[in-house]
């Protein structure tokens, strides 16, 4: 696999790229390429991107000339697979909150821009509350997921009080 160097207006965003880059999205690629510059190559077939369009919108919307490439030798049906995994993989992968959060609190103890790396206000709020963050002894600690439907608005501010005086971490969706 040879990466090169191509000029932005020689590639074509793939015309059939089921995922789409709302606003937020692009803002954190053009923050992460303003930030730590190209770190990874876009895969192209024959000048179309496979993988990485929002990397490429970003760096037209960013004004760059020229962007790192490498060429597949994927075609038909693979090719096409290999796009819509590459979105895939990524999007069904889940963050363990209590490293994430560690490693948030160390960055903004360093004064680093937490909104540049893809984190909203929300999420920020979320994830760095006034409580500890959960300590992370090592990284095989489990991790449980519960959903609980209430059936009114008592019952679901009961059941967040007992969560808190029990100190439970939770989020409500």
């Amino acid at each position: 696999m040879e990466i090169v160097t191509v000029p932005i207006e020689n590639l074509i965003l793939d015309p059939s790229n089921a995922r789409k880059h709302g606003e937020k999205n692009l803002e954190a690629i053009k923050g992460s390429l303003s930030r730590f510059g190209q770190q990874k190559p876009i895969v192209i077939k024959d000048g179309v991107v496979v993988a990485g369009n929002g990397t490429l919108e970003a760096a037209k919307r960013l004004g760059w000339s020229h962007v790192h490439v490498v060429e597949t030798n994927l075609s038909g049906a693979d090719l096409v697979a290999y796009g819509i995994a590459d979105n895939r993989t990524g999007e069904i992968s889940e963050w363990n909150d209590g490293v994430l959060s560690k490693l948030l609190l160390g960055l903004q103890g360093d004064d680093y821009d937490l909104k540049s790396i893809g984190f909203d206000e929300d999420d920020l709020k979320s994830l760095l509350s006034d409580e500890e963050p959960i300590k992370v002894e090592n990284e095989k600690q489990e991790q449980f997921r519960i959903v609980i439907e209430c059936s009114n608005e008592t019952e679901r501010s009961d059941l967040v009080s007992e969560l808190e005086e029990r100190s439970i971490r939770y989020k409500i969706p």
